[in-house]
């Protein structure tokens, strides 16, 4: 399995090679878009799994890593191809008899893009004004740039044949800022430690993945240009 952050998959994958044989499946459950497709490419022979998860965890220190959510949380996996076979039932009964909630998810593409908006949306308003979920959604200002960051997402999953429309992305954008009130998103603890985000994978893939079909994207492109703007800054000042 695969859970570093996109910034350091290839690493990752280089890092794993010796322990990769022919028969050996991968899994990813990371953010965004891009992952699948990096280790597609390290690993051309061998079988895909993807996902994502609702577990969250804090890092405390090294070696100190605590659980940040309630109730089982859940575990979504398809696999590359989309193709439900044993070998898929094999890895949904091995990660559930190691406690993990995992459920086999054929629709799981427009899952993963119902999770990019939410990511694309609210990580980065958050690590930009510094404000946790509940406090950006309080305030109505950030609505029209929420719902323009969506509507640009949604245009290009309509392009990509995804079955996702602007009042599906809203509703779904406004239950989970709704539910996460309390949450500081990653993207901005990442600012504020001075590291690298996960912006590529997130607005950067949807202003990439536009361009491919002449869709303008404004809102992502600025919100991209900001994090760039910001991370810049937050990494020189933690050198």
């Amino acid at each position: 399995m695969i859970f570093v952050k996109y910034n350091q998959t290839r690493d990752a994958l280089h890092a794993m090679r010796p322990l990769v044989g022919p028969r050996t499946a991968l899994l990813t459950l990371q953010n965004g878009l891009g992952n699948v497709e990096l280790i597609r490419e390290a690993f051309p022979e061998n079988r895909v799994f993807y996902g994502f998860t609702t577990l969250t965890s804090e890092l405390l220190g090294p070696g100190r890593i605590e659980a940040s959510y309630a109730g089982r949380g859940e575990t979504y996996l398809w696999a590359q191809g989309g193709s439900r076979d044993a070998e898929l039932e094999a890895l949904r009964s091995l990660l559930e008899s190691g406690g993990i909630n995992a459920i086999i998810a054929p629709e799981i593409e427009l899952m993963i893009w119902k999770k990019l908006i939410v990511n694309c949306c609210l990580n980065t308003l958050c690590a930009i004004t510094g404000l946790s979920v509940g406090q950006l959604a309080d305030n109505a200002e950030s609505w029209p740039v929420l719902e323009g960051v969506a509507d640009e997402i949604v245009a290009v999953a309509t392009r990509k044949a995804i079955p996702l429309d602007s009042a599906q992305a809203r509703e779904f954008l406004r239950s989970v800022a709704h539910e996460a009130r309390s949450h500081f998103p990653s993207m901005l603890i990442d600012v504020k430690q001075g590291r690298q985000t996960e912006i590529e994978c997130l607005n950067g893939a949807i202003i990439r993945e536009a361009a491919k079909f002449g869709i303008p994207t404004p809102f992502n492109r600025t919100l991209y240009s900001l994090i760039r703007i910001i991370e810049s800054k937050a990494i020189r000042a933690a050198q």
